[in-house]
């Protein structure tokens, strides 16, 4: 999970260079753990040990992936951007 910004990172910073694996990893994890309900859930409590400023990040990241790549699952980034903005302005 730490390593979580480092992929984003490389994602941003390498979009146009190498394929995608990288990048659809890191929208499918974001997808997963903006899912999460719970943080008793310890593999996908991401969410939760995220300050509100690094939510905010995460969802800058998923709106960037909208505009700026050309192959993504677009209605689950979408889906992930409204779990992580629920998260905005709530508590951890």
């Amino acid at each position: 999970m730490s390593l979580i910004p480092a992929y984003m990172q490389w994602a941003v910073l390498n979009r146009d260079n190498y394929g995608q694996l990288v990048t659809d990893w890191t929208l499918n994890t974001l997808a997963e753990y903006g899912r999460a309900k719970s943080e008793e859930s310890a593999h996908l409590n991401f969410k939760f040990l995220c300050t509100e400023l690094q939510r905010l990040a995460v969802c800058s990241f998923l709106e960037w992936s909208l505009s700026a790549l050309v192959i993504i699952p677009e209605e689950q980034v979408k889906r992930a951007i409204k779990h992580w903005l629920k998260s905005v302005g709530n508590p951890t």
